[in-house]
């Protein structure tokens, strides 16, 4: 990715933000992310590769990557949704 792109600015501008809100989460904390990302990324790419034009390529590239990312973010909300409940119910289960 060219270092100019815009998506390159929006990781640092999110720590600076947190930072300045007194989160402490570092590069570090966020290389797991990034691999799960790059991941992501490779089933993103398998979704366009099968197209030959490129016009095409490119209206599949936006749809997938703008329309699905709505999707994304709601999976990810359920799993921690999920995640706090099993949690919860267990801590419940081992306080009484």
């Amino acid at each position: 990715m060219p270092h100019n792109a815009p998506a390159t600015s929006d990781p640092g501008q999110s720590l600076d933000a947190l930072t300045a809100l007194g989160v402490d989460i570092d590069w570090q904390t966020m290389l797991p992310y990034a691999q799960v990302m790059d991941e992501t990324s490779t089933l993103d790419s398998q979704q366009i590769h099968g197209e030959v034009v490129t016009t095409v390529r490119a209206e599949r590239t936006a749809m997938v990557t703008v329309l699905l990312e709505p999707a994304l973010r709601a999976l990810r909300r359920l799993a921690l949704e999920d995640k706090v409940a099993r949690r919860n119910t267990e801590e419940s289960r081992t306080t009484r």
